[in-house]
């Protein structure tokens, strides 16, 4: 088992109604408006992610999306000690 990490600016939120290759499901839970961005938390398989996206994609709480993740960028920790396994 390893603990998953990636950045909401890592996540990609997909508009498009067919998933991309690494595309997880995910269900809109709160979009938080900021300005020059917003801040989407879905939930994927009972677990809460945080996506940094445009502010004028105007997703809704109960939407279904599809999030792609920079593979380049998600970093991998041990689960007890917590330490990062690679870069």
């Amino acid at each position: 088992e390893v603990l998953v990490g990636i950045r909401p600016e890592h996540l990609i939120a997909s508009l498009e109604a067919a998933p991309t290759a690494n595309a997880l499901a995910a269900k809109v839970d709160i979009v938080e408006q900021m300005g020059a961005e917003a801040y989407v938390h879905f939930t994927i398989g009972g677990a809460r992610v945080t996506a940094r996206t445009p502010p004028d994609w105007l997703l809704r709480h109960g939407e279904a999306h599809f999030l792609c993740p920079r593979a380049d960028k998600i970093c991998l920790f041990d689960p007890e000690s917590g330490n990062r396994l690679r870069r």
